[in-house]
């Protein structure tokens, strides 16, 4: 994911590390990422100015919240149905 390290289930990513900014990224439901940035927990991740509205931002000062967020990330994607790969077409 756009070059930073990540974990992935079923192919989908749901965490990944920002090294330049410290902090665990992880996909969420948008609902759960607002909430997490409007109680200063998280900020959103705007990489370039793009806001993924899906992905937060979670600072190293809340790392003893990094498991649960992990866990909850972790069931979020797996929940979500599977988008088959574009197939190639043959010349």
């Amino acid at each position: 994911m756009m070059g930073l390290p990540c974990l992935r289930v079923g192919g989908a990513f749901f965490a990944s590390w920002d090294r330049s900014n410290a902090a665990l990224l992880v996909k969420l439901p948008e609902v759960e990422v607002d909430r997490l940035v409007a109680a200063g927990a998280a900020q959103s991740f705007s990489p370039a100015g793009r806001r993924f509205r899906q992905w937060a931002s979670i600072p190293l000062d809340q790392e003893g919240e990094w498991a649960a967020l992990l866990d909850r990330a972790l069931r979020y994607v797996s929940e979500l149905p599977i988008e088959p790969k574009p197939r190639r077409r043959r010349s």
